[in-house]
């Protein structure tokens, strides 16, 4: 069975990624996801403006974010490589 291009682009993608999964869980979770919960979390907290901005509560937030968005990238790296093993076994996702 035939690849479409799409599943071909995905397939050599991952093949790279796949052997980086700290990096992958490093950029992805803590720095992605774990600044965006932070960011979203301290703007929400100042009233929507961000005149009362304050570092140790966004680090506080960053932390809680960063481990949320580690457990999220992690299960999201173990879905992606469960369907780059389908499509390496040659089935269709």
């Amino acid at each position: 069975m035939a690849l479409s291009k799409q599943q071909e682009r995905f397939y050599k993608k991952w093949e790279k990624r796949r052997e980086h999964k700290m990096r992958y869980i490093l950029f992805h979770g803590v720095l992605l996801i774990g600044g965006l919960i932070a960011f979203l979390l301290e703007f929400i907290a100042s009233g929507y403006t961000l005149s009362f901005f304050e570092w140790s509560s966004f680090l506080l937030n960053y932390l809680l974010g960063s481990a949320i968005g580690a457990i999220y990238a992690h299960f999201q790296f173990k879905r992606i490589d469960q369907d780059y093993k389908l499509l390496k076994k040659g089935k269709v996702i």
